[in-house]
């Protein structure tokens, strides 16, 4: 294939999915600077992957970040971190590490986890796009309990501060995501 036709069918895919994909930023509400952890460029791209129409990916990346972010959590808060997922929510729970609204969204988007990760047949009957928003909006609701925060004077102001890397100097190094203008 000459790149002419290739770049001529990404140009046609790309404006077939387009109102889709302006749909799909609108609906996101999500945190535009998180702490530049070893898993933020996985957090951008599960929300990249939802706007951009690619539900089963944004679905397993998003359960392997909540994974990520849950055991980033226990080892914050010096917890055995070396669990399943379902024992750290219960023990996030019973120490009231993370609000009940970020405690069921991880609850909700783990659903379903061992049908998308083993890829069983039971996933065919679970509409992909609900499942990904769902998985989404989990990460972000988590997101926002860990990471959230404001500005004062021009300066970040975390709110729980064990979640960010606070140099000595008071600089912090952050991932910054835009998904729209």
């Amino acid at each position: 294939m000459m790149a002419n036709d290739i770049e001529n069918h990404l140009r046609r895919k790309f404006d077939a999915d387009l109102q889709a994909r302006v749909r799909r930023t609108q609906e996101l509400s999500y945190l535009r600077v998180i702490g530049g952890h070893y898993f933020a460029a996985a957090s951008s791209q599960c929300l990249e992957l939802y706007r951009d129409g690619y539900m089963l990916g944004c679905i397993m990346c998003s359960q392997a970040l909540l994974e990520a972010v849950l055991k980033f959590v226990a080892q914050r808060n010096s917890m055995e971190y070396k669990k399943e997922v379902e024992d750290l929510i219960r023990n996030l729970e019973a120490k009231k590490i993370l609000n009940d609204k970020a405690l069921n969204a991880a609850k909700l988007a783990w659903r379903h986890r061992n049908d998308f990760h083993h890829l069983n047949p039971g996933i065919s009957v679970i509409d992909l796009e609900t499942k990904a928003k769902e998985c989404v909006e989990a990460t972000c609701t988590l997101e926002e309990e860990i990471f959230g925060a404001s500005f004062v004077a021009g300066a970040l102001s975390p709110r729980n501060p064990i979640y960010w890397d606070i140099d000595s100097d008071g600089t912090v190094p952050v991932c910054l995501r835009q998904l729209d203008v």
